[in-house]
């Protein structure tokens, strides 16, 4: 049951909250092309929604916003927002052998970091070291702590030889332009 709400697409999707319109849609839609599952859209929707509102409106989702998106998607979202609002990290489980790879446990990391990090290495540092699908839930996590805190908190030394960086700043520039 859990195996088909894998968390691929919500890696994947963090991206499309740095586009000015249709965040919703888009996400929707690029999510389905793998992964049809609503939890998986509503993961999807919801990280993407949250990095457009920091980026493009200085905004923080509260608690009320995500629960409204979570129930338009799926109700098996909300236990995940509730714990990751409520709760400490470990509430998440996310080393369950059973359920590693499973969306909500990382929509419900992210979302944990999103409201209780206070910078962006002690959030990726928590969640790396809670163990299970631990890339997965911090390249989502980085992505929305990374809106949240900008790129001058992360830490130099993750910055430091970071392979085809150069490459990867052209691209960023070239997102970023298309939108001035």
């Amino acid at each position: 049951k859990k195996k088909a709400a894998a968390n691929g697409a919500v890696m994947r999707t963090s991206v499309v909250g740095l586009m000015k319109d249709n965040v919703a849609n888009d996400a929707e839609n690029i999510c389905k092309l793998t992964h049809y599952d609503p939890r998986c859209v509503g993961s999807c929707v919801i990280v993407s929604s949250i990095i457009h509102a920091l980026v493009f409106e200085d905004r923080i989702l509260d608690y009320e916003d995500v629960i409204g998106m979570a129930k338009q998607y799926d109700e098996r979202i909300v236990p995940f927002v509730d714990l990751a609002y409520q709760e400490g990290l470990d509430s998440l489980c996310l080393d369950d052998e059973k359920s590693m790879g499973y969306t909500l446990r990382t929509l419900g990391a992210a979302l944990w970091a999103y409201w209780h990090a206070t910078s962006y290495k002690e959030g990726i540092l928590k969640i790396v070291l809670s163990g299970g699908d631990a890339d997965t839930n911090a390249a989502v996590a980085g992505a929305i702590l990374g809106a949240n805190f900008g790129i001058n908190q992360i830490p130099e030394e993750w910055k430091n030889g970071l392979l085809y960086a150069s490459m990867l700043h052209d691209k960023v520039q070239n997102f970023y332009a298309m939108y001035r």
